[in-house]
């Protein structure tokens, strides 16, 4: 497994703080949630379904927390791309380093921002983000929309002509269950509720970057209701 490179000044601009008992108490209750209030779940296994009908030889996956999709590929997929993970938070980056082994050697994790992307043109066949981009912020709301959309440029300039955009994110409106769930994540983990674009408002920003053949997908979730993009560059 490659080394990861550090950008110091990244620290000062995120907040959340991962530490491996704090994540253990989640996962505890969030276990507990999925029993008693909402199980359901098909994340995983849609991306997982996307990249194996294109069989893509470079992955990229943006802001991939503990749990990266990386875990979940099958064997073969696993043998056959390179796989890279682009990780804002250092401690989340610390624990995937210790968790995979040096035999993992198709695997790179990167702690790094998104803006921009240490990786050059045109470098990926699939690009995946996985509840990223209500992170995607401005301080300043007024520029929120052009922040996003310099998000998907970002991605879309490492992409190959053709590749692959697979956006996930949650639907503005939850449920009051839902809702339990996200205070919960954000009071042990310190993440939670930012920005959040409605599926169709993130379809025009694809258009106006200018990705072809859009597609709109929606998924039922316990964390609540998830859309999907699924674009071409």
């Amino acid at each position: 497994m490659k080394d990861y490179k550090f950008n110091e000044d990244m620290d000062k601009n995120y907040l959340a703080r991962f530490s491996f008992y704090r994540q253990r108490a989640f996962m505890l209750l969030e276990n507990l949630y999925k029993i008693f209030i909402n199980n359901k779940d098909g994340r995983i296994e849609f991306i997982v379904k996307c990249i194996s009908d294109v069989r893509p030889k470079r992955i990229l996956e943006i802001g991939s927390g503990v749990l990266p999709v990386y875990q979940f590929l099958p064997n073969d997929i696993k043998k056959e791309c390179e796989y890279s993970i682009c990780e804002i938070n250092k401690q989340k980056v610390e624990y995937l380093l210790r968790k995979y082994s040096s035999s993992e050697s198709f695997l790179e994790i990167k702690w790094y921002d998104a803006f921009p992307l240490p990786y050059r043109d045109g470098y990926f066949d699939f690009v995946l983000s996985k509840g990223v981009f209500h992170h995607i912020d401005d301080v300043d709301s007024k520029n929120r929309k052009e922040k996003k959309m310099d998000f998907l440029n970002e991605i879309k300039r490492v992409l190959k002509d053709g590749g692959t955009n697979l956006l996930m994110d949650f639907f503005p409106e939850k449920k009051l269950r839902d809702i339990f769930w996200h205070k919960m994540y954000r009071f042990i983990l310190f993440e939670g509720d930012y920005n959040y674009f409605s599926k169709l408002q993130t379809k025009e920003l694809f258009d106006l970057v200018g990705y072809k053949d859009i597609k709109l997908y929606d998924l039922n979730t316990f964390k609540g209701l998830y859309y999907n993009v699924i674009a071409k560059k």
